[in-house]
């Protein structure tokens, strides 16, 4: 990173001063900051590769699966005083299946009538209204999935007839398009180490700085 003080002739007096002293401090902290940095991300590839690598050869040389078929894998020293843990998220949104859900679910309802559960309704209104950045929720979309298979019979298990039996069509229509609709594009993998204490719990080496932080007080601020 280029560490070029800028011209002090530029501003004369007080503030030029001020601005050299700022410049100085953070061109500091990025110096200091930056191999920090990259040790963290060549610790991560490193730690990454050994655990693909114990979980591929425990498969192969042993028949053995480490961790689960998801990827989550958790590992121990020996006595069981170290332990790292690997877990991935997903990323998950709701695509265009979700317009499908919408309107099948708005039929249903409408036909419904009276009868609609007002929780069902509630949710109906709000759950496929886009949010921050345009996109549907897709924790709304479960929730009202869930609430769907609590109230719409199964097909094999639907006894109703005539009108009855269209309007669960539509909403069995609904909750196909909404699982449908909810996609993983991208996941990330974390890993976590911990450390057992005198006591036997698990205390984490933690690697945010969020977390390093100790937090401080305010004065006149309440407890």
């Amino acid at each position: 990173m280029a560490n070029q003080r800028p011209n002090p002739g530029y501003r004369h007096g007080t503030m030029a001063e001020i601005d050299d002293e700022m410049h100085d401090v953070v061109t500091t902290a990025f110096a200091a900051a930056e191999p920090i940095h990259a040790a963290l991300k060549r610790f991560y590839d490193a730690a990454m590769q050994k655990v693909d690598e114990l979980v591929a050869n425990t498969s192969e040389r042993y028949g053995k699966r480490v961790g689960g078929e998801s990827g989550d894998v958790t590992l121990y020293t020996r006595g069981r005083g170290l332990k790292m843990t690997v877990r991935t998220n997903y990323r998950e949104v709701a695509g265009h299946q979700a317009d499908v859900a919408k309107k099948k679910l708005d039929e249903a309802i409408r036909r419904h009538g009276g009868n609609v559960p007002a929780v069902l309704k509630g949710l109906a209104e709000s759950t496929f209204s886009p949010g921050r950045g345009g996109n549907i929720s897709v924790s709304g979309v479960r929730r009202i999935l869930t609430e769907l298979r609590k109230h719409v019979p199964t097909e094999k298990r639907d006894e109703t007839t005539g009108d009855a039996r269209e309007i669960n069509d539509l909403y069995r229509a609904a909750i196909a398009a909404a699982e449908e609709s909810i996609t993983t594009v991208a996941s990330k993998r974390f890993v976590r180490l911990e450390r057992r204490d005198e006591a036997g719990e698990y205390r984490a080496l933690h690697l945010d700085l969020a977390e390093i932080i100790e937090e401080k007080p305010v004065e006149g601020g309440d407890a």
